[in-house]
């Protein structure tokens, strides 16, 4: 039970976990805006690490896929064998309408109760659209850190790539600094190693066959042949077998 001062009755609220509450060295209450309101407890814990891995694994972070991964695992023919972390379909349903609910809030009046109840509709719908993204990116990530002694990401200049007009809005719908987050601080929790490529490293642009460097590659190209070998290669899953060997690149 948790009691709020000059509150006679206990809150009613959900615990999302067990914890010592006597070693809790503050409390902080917060509301979202959508109207709800959560309890943040700050406790020290002791993780306990779990058992080390002798696994690899690398990661293209993508629009079309949203993450492409390989662990070095091959198929009966020994072509190497791919998984695709794509966010759920039900956030596209949830975006159409948070762009009807936002093209209707802009027609009421500031300040209005009308304005209120729709913009609480919108808060509403970014809420849930928050809440699956984050359930899903936290249930890949401890997946990957899990199975995972070494992990390769991109060091991705998201920063920079927000500018660009055409891919703005896109770049912050995957919210890959908060996938790439989650993946680091638990891997520093259970010891995990994180290797990131440089932020120049032509991971798509280059060969996996033969290091050739295509220079010519645009965004629009999914797929390209080697010039040198004539190795076909997908896009992201070219990228992802040169991250996963980029340990052994000097760049």
């Amino acid at each position: 039970k948790f009691y709020l001062p000059k509150y006679k009755k206990p809150l009613k609220i959900k615990f999302s976990r067990n914890f010592n509450h006597l070693a809790a060295s503050s409390v902080t209450i917060s509301q979202n805006p959508s109207g709800q309101y959560f309890i943040s407890f700050l406790v020290e814990e002791n993780i306990q690490p779990i058992q080390a891995t002798n696994e690899k694994v690398s990661l293209d972070l993508g629009l079309k896929t949203h993450a492409k991964v390989y662990n070095g695992k091959v198929d009966s023919e020994g072509k190497p064998t791919f998984h695709d972390y794509n966010l759920p379909d039900l956030l596209k349903a949830i975006d159409k309408k948070l762009r009807k609910s936002q093209r209707v809030l802009s027609k009421k009046q500031k300040g209005s109760k009308n304005s209120d109840k729709q913009r609480l509709k919108v808060a509403r719908l970014h809420q849930k659209r928050v809440n699956i993204m984050t359930d899903y990116y936290q249930k890949k990530s401890t997946q990957i850190v899990k199975e995972n002694q070494i992990i390769i990401l991109e060091d991705l200049g998201i920063k920079n790539m927000i500018r660009n007009r055409k891919l703005s809005r896109a770049i912050h719908n995957v919210a890959w600094k908060k996938f790439i987050s989650m993946i680091e601080y638990k891997a520093k929790w259970h010891d995990r190693v994180i290797i990131k490529a440089h932020r120049f490293y032509p991971s798509s642009k280059t060969c996996s066959s033969c290091g050739h460097i295509y220079h010519g590659l645009s965004l629009k190209e999914r797929a390209w042949t080697c010039e040198h070998c004539n190795a076909q290669h997908d896009r992201d899953e070219n990228a992802c077998l040169n991250l996963y060997n980029y340990n052994n690149h000097n760049i």
